[in-house]
C-alpha cells in the first residue's frame, strides 16, 4: 500500500494554497463555490508540473466522487486542520461557498510571476463553468484521477505525470525530487 508521504510531489504549501485560493476568489469577486476552488487548485498544479516539473501548492492527491483534489487543501476548507493562517483570508464555508476575508497584499509576494500568471489563464478558461461543469471536465480529461463511490483514494504520483505527457526519464527526476523534499521536511518538521 502507497505511504502518504510517498504520494506527494510535494509537501503541501499551506501559504501558498491560500495565494492561490486568494487570487482565484479575487479574479471571481469576492466569492467563489468550494468544489469549484479545489478543481481549480488542483488544475493549477496540475498545469505547472507540467510546464515547470514542480506544482505551486503541493500536497496529497486524490481521487474523489467527483473528482480529484488536494486532500489538505479540503480539510482547510474544511476546518479540520487548523494549523497555519488560512483563517485569516478564506472564510469559513457557507452555502457550499468560501469568500475573501481580508485584501491579499501580504499574501501578493508569495506567487511568482508565472504561477500568478496560470492561475489567471486557468480562471479565464473556466470563468464561464459551473463547478459541475469543471467536475465533469476533470472526469473526462484528467486520466490520473480513478472514479470512487465514497470516500478517497491517493493518487499515484507516476500516474498523475503519466497523465500530464512526463517520459519516463522525467518521472524519475521529479518523483526524486519529491522524494528529496519529504525528506527535508520531515528532517527539518517543517510546518507550511
Amino acid at each position: 500500500m502507497m505511504q502518504v508521504a510517498d504520494a506527494r510531489l510535494s509537501p503541501f504549501n499551506e501559504l501558498k494554497a491560500r495565494a492561490v485560493a486568494a487570487r482565484f476568489l479575487t479574479l471571481a469577486g469576492g466569492r467563489i463555490n468550494i468544489l469549484k476552488l479545489v478543481k481549480l487548485i488542483y488544475l493549477v498544479d496540475r498545469e505547472s508540473t507540467k510546464r515547470r516539473n514542480i506544482p505551486v501548492v503541493g500536497g496529497l492527491y486524490v481521487s474523489m466522487k467527483y473528482g480529484p483534489l488536494t486532500s489538505e487543501l479540503l480539510d482547510k476548507i474544511n476546518g479540520e486542520e487548523t494549523r497555519g493562517d488560512w483563517s485569516l483570508h478564506i472564510s469559513d464555508r457557507n452555502n457550499h461557498e468560501v469568500a475573501l476575508e481580508k485584501e491579499v497584499g501580504d499574501l501578493s509576494d508569495q506567487l511568482s510571476d508565472s504561477e500568478e500568471s496560470l492561475v489567471d489563464q486557468l480562471f479565464e478558461q473556466t470563468k464561464d463553468m459551473s463547478q459541475w461543469e469543471l467536475s465533469h471536465w476533470c472526469h473526462r480529461n484528467c486520466s490520473e484521477w480513478n472514479p470512487v463511490e465514497t470516500g478517497m483514494e491517493p493518487i499515484n504520483p507516476s500516474a498523475f505525470l503519466r497523465a500530464i505527457g512526463k517520459t519516463a526519464e522525467e518521472q524519475q527526476r521529479i518523483l526524486a525530487h519529491a522524494q528529496e523534499a519529504d525528506f527535508l521536511e520531515n528532517l527539518l518538521g517543517a510546518e507550511n
